[in-house]
């Protein structure tokens, strides 16, 4: 590996951190607003268990906590969507920057890289499905050009970013979506976490079904201001659960780009 890459991974590296930081940040302030943190109570004169137990029933049931929940939950999307898009970007505009042969990049990238061709020549000029599986057959064709180009719609749908979606960004970059493995100290009400010790486990299936749920909530608060924001409950639960699965998700990203894993047909996961 060459200084320039050194310095192109860094440059790379740096970016993913000033994301997730800024994500901590300000999902700590509100949260602090919404008495999810207990920071809170050192405002109170009274400290006894019974009356922080008191101040807590009266701001849930509140209009200023419906207020900080509906909020949160619209804030820490935000910041989903947008993560997951802006990273996965950075990370293709990095393969992009290093590699000089698209015909060592990995399957999926390879496939990417000749479906812009296509639609930069004008033979696709749209496309419903945006999953690596459905233009796999591309990788039959040849390979002209010395620069790896890559359509950023794939990794950056404008649609809202559910389970499906985040899948298949996680295979155009080569990530295994079932290795993420999250553990939190609260479960989402209703849900089915992979286990449930001391703390909750989420894997797979039940990793997708956080995501959409989380989703529709967001899109409910979005979309009309009568609908009643998720419970202070849920709002715990999400206000670790997806920080964790960006930073599981962008530290893939970093851990791919030092490992040179563009350039690997073997599907990522960390150990």
């Amino acid at each position: 590996m060459t200084v320039n890459n050194d310095a192109i991974i860094l440059e790379f590296s740096d970016t993913l951190q000033g994301l997730t930081s800024n994500l901590r940040r300000d999902i700590h302030i509100i949260s602090e607003d919404l008495g999810l943190i207990p920071a809170r109570f050192e405002r109170s004169e009274d400290t006894s268990h019974a009356a922080q137990k008191k101040a807590t029933s009266e701001d849930v049931n509140s209009p200023r906590s419906a207020i900080h929940r509906r909020t949160f939950i619209l804030v820490l999307y935000s910041y989903w969507e947008s993560i997951i898009k802006e990273s996965s970007e950075a990370y293709l505009s990095l393969v992009k920057t290093i590699c000089t042969d698209p015909s060592t990049l990995c399957d999926p990238l390879r496939t990417l890289h000749r479906l812009t061709s296509l639609q930069s020549d004008g033979y696709l000029n749209r496309t419903d499905n945006l999953s690596f599986a459905s233009h796999s057959i591309l990788l039959k064709d040849g390979f002209k050009d010395e620069v790896p180009e890559f359509s950023t719609k794939f990794v950056a749908p404008k649609s809202n970013l559910n389970a499906e979606r985040f899948r298949n960004i996680c295979e155009w970059l080569n990530i295994d979506y079932d290795h993420f493995e999250i553990i939190t100290e609260t479960r989402l009400p209703g849900s089915k976490p992979t286990n449930k010790f001391s703390n909750f486990t989420y894997t797979g299936l039940a990793i997708t079904e956080c995501i959409d749920r989380f989703v529709g909530y967001r899109n409910d608060l979005a979309h009309s201001a009568l609908n009643k924001p998720p419970s202070v409950a849920i709002c715990s639960f999400y206000r670790t659960f997806i920080p964790d699965l960006i930073e599981a998700f962008t530290e893939d990203l970093e851990n791919m780009a030092i490992a040179d894993q563009w350039l690997s047909n073997d599907v990522y996961h960390s150990n």
